[in-house]
């Protein structure tokens, strides 16, 4: 009790030492602070000032440039209207010509017509003559109100307001591909995740306080298999990784690397995950059962069934880090002290991960598409005294090859799924010895015989481990054995 209240001290006193350097901080770069936004506010005038000037420059011109195009089609409507003026006049004058030619030929015609019946014993009597010519045909008079001969262009209205620095643009729509593609990798201070030059505590608090609100993952985009992924953005504010973490406190830093690995998956959701639907798509499609050849539809429900199930584990994920505020990557040991809590290593990780997939996944059989496909084991890589844990992702139906510390040979339909690595959902090949040793399982025991496991299964139902979206904790409506 003497060495553990001794502790509590001194953390108290780090605290408040922290908590007075930081104060003087704040008190040193006021100053600054101050002088800055006044140079900031004093540039943004100028900027406005010029903005304003070219907007009204650029309304200007676009005047003029429309003027200039409604003259120019008047005057190709007048041009148009003479040139049909003038052809009228032409034809007008061709028809009453043809019209004199054929009265003229008319009475000849009839002159001798008339001659030679009289001439005839009898006088027969003369047929009616035809007194009606092609002069009775009107040409159509011209509508008094004829339509435009040429439309109009629409005119363009200028996009004035994007050209502002700073103008509110138009959200995404939550849960977009665009959304998370955009919106986390903002900077915190422009509603984003990016913590990367934030100095301020409560600026990196709000944004961790979004992970489970405006950043939820509630709602994951489909892709599809074997898509280009998004660039990696790399969070670098990282002040704790180095740091201490200890009963809910941290030292040295203003984000826990749990924290830290949360927003890393947010802000670069859209590239894990189609890395993750690529690697199960391409173990799938490429290890089909014995005498199987998959079809176009059976390609289009192993993609969906894939998406299905890297959305669970990405949600699994992001769950382990949320209870387990003390995780750090590669976690290997913990003091007397410590617990799967404040210092989880990789059998706590393989203990939560293959429960919750039990739960969410494999005991759902056929109403979860993951099951048509894949099965998932606990596997084990055992070595002079040294163990590492993970989930064995396999084709359905593959039973496991396993590898000895004494040769590369390695299980190529496979894929280890180890978070604890860098806390993040990533799917791995199984790696040979020589070049990563324990990356690859050497034996793969039944998860209900290890303590790890139990102890995650046994609490499905606990509210510690609630997640609406993969139906654990209070949302559990499952028994457990």
């Amino acid at each position: 009790m003497v060495r553990n209240a001794g502790a509590a001290n001194a953390a108290a006193e780090l605290v408040a030492a922290q908590d007075a350097a930081f104060a003087e901080y704040q008190t040193a770069i006021a100053p600054v602070n101050a002088e800055w936004d006044e140079a900031e506010a004093e540039a943004w005038s100028v900027y406005l000032a010029a903005k304003q000037a070219a907007d009204d420059q650029l309304l200007a011109t676009e005047t003029a440039a429309w003027q200039d195009y409604v003259n120019g089609v008047a005057a190709i409507e007048s041009e148009l209207a003479t040139t049909e003026a003038s052809i009228e006049a032409q034809y007008e004058e061709e028809v009453t010509s043809a019209v004199a030619a054929w009265q003229a030929a008319e009475a000849t015609a009839w002159d001798a017509y008339t001659t030679a019946m009289a001439s005839l014993p009898g006088t027969p009597p003369l047929t009616e003559r035809i007194v009606t010519s092609p002069a009775a045909v009107e040409i159509p008079a011209p509508p008094t109100n004829p339509p435009q001969m040429l439309a109009l262009g629409p005119r363009l209205v200028l996009p004035l307001w994007p050209l502002f620095i700073g103008q509110p643009q138009p959200e995404p729509e939550y849960g977009t591909r665009e959304f998370w593609l955009t919106r986390p990798r903002r900077s915190a201070r422009d509603g984003g995740l990016n913590i990367t030059a934030e100095q301020r505590r409560d600026v990196v608090q709000d944004a961790i306080a979004a992970l489970d609100t405006t950043f939820r993952l509630e709602t994951i985009p489909v892709l599809r298999p074997n898509d280009p992924a998004p660039r990696w953005i790399q969070i670098g504010r990282d002040r704790a990784a180095t740091g201490l973490f200890e009963g809910g406190l941290v030292f040295g830093g203003i984000a826990t690397p749990a924290q830290l690995a949360r927003i890393h998956l947010r802000v670069n959701l859209i590239h894990l995950k189609q890395h993750l639907v690529d690697s199960f798509y391409n173990m799938v499609v490429n290890n089909p059962p014995s005498g199987r050849q998959w079809t176009e539809e059976d390609r289009r429900d192993i993609a969906n069934a894939m998406n299905r199930t890297a959305d669970d584990l990405i949600r699994m994920v992001d769950l382990f880090l949320r209870t387990h505020p003390g995780a750090k990557p590669s976690l290997d040991s913990r003091h007397w002290w410590q617990n799967r809590f404040s210092a989880p290593w990789c059998a706590d990780w393989a203990g939560a991960m293959r429960a919750w997939i039990t739960a969410v996944i494999t005991s759902r059989g056929p109403q979860h598409p993951a099951n048509r496909y894949l099965q998932f084991e606990w596997g084990q890589a055992n070595h002079m005294g040294y163990q590492h844990n993970f989930i064995i992702i396999k084709p359905s139906g593959h039973t496991v090859q396993l590898s000895t510390p004494e040769n590369d040979a390695v299980d190529r339909k496979i894929l280890l799924f180890d978070p604890w690595r860098d806390l993040l959902p990533r799917a791995y090949p199984a790696t040979p010895w020589s070049q990563r040793p324990y990356a690859t399982p050497t034996k793969v025991p039944q998860a209900r015989d290890i303590e790890e496991y139990l102890y995650y299964f046994d609490r499905l139902g606990d509210p510690r481990f609630s997640d609406p979206y993969l139906g654990l904790g209070e949302f559990y409506r499952y028994r457990t054995r």
